[in-house]
């Protein structure tokens, strides 16, 4: 018989398995696609998701679903605010350990990418993601595990030609 493992003190380090649940969600044109990676899902949709097109685990679908509050909330905001933004990308990223009653959400943080053509507008947009931060209903249901790290560029107006998915200017060549 094996003799049991010496408890650990609290307060003590020791490592805890996670599991990784990705999506990416990109908005050009008229269109947006969210696609989903993961160890258990290779699974790529567009669009709206439908149940007889992809089969992803629930965890994928938190994260998809905090992904995709994010853009509509801020795309929302947005043109409430006529904030021109250029265009937008994201990717979500949700760590699950495995507990004793299945697995428990570590964090979950949407990383969203956006083109704005000024520091101005820049300041707008990060304010406006902040708002929706809070604002967030899976990020709400959540809790403190979930945050939104944006990376916001200024583009020159010289460079925008043609259309975004926010129905403004977009990038020449995007």
């Amino acid at each position: 018989m094996k003799p049991p493992a010496p408890a650990q003190p609290p307060g003590s380090l020791h490592s805890v398995v996670a599991h990784v649940a990705e999506t990416c969600l990109r908005a050009r044109g008229a269109e947006w696609k969210l696609s989903a990676f993961g160890a258990s899902s290779g699974a790529k949709a567009k669009g709206c998701l439908s149940a007889l097109e992809v089969s992803w685990p629930a965890e994928t679908l938190l994260v998809g679903a905090a992904d995709t509050s994010v853009f509509t909330d801020f795309r929302t905001r947005a043109q409430a605010e006529q904030l021109v933004v250029l265009f937008y990308e994201s990717t979500a990223t949700g760590r699950w350990s495995e507990g004793p009653a299945g697995p428990a959400l570590l964090d979950l943080v949407v990383r969203p990418r956006l083109g704005v053509r000024s520091a101005p507008d820049a300041a707008r947009a990060r304010e406006l993601l902040r708002q929706t931060q809070h604002a967030c209903v899976v990020g709400r249901e959540i809790g403190t595990g979930f945050a939104i790290d944006p990376v916001i560029e200024v583009w020159p107006a010289h460079e925008v030609t043609t259309t975004s998915e926010l129905g403004q200017p977009g990038l020449a060549g995007h």
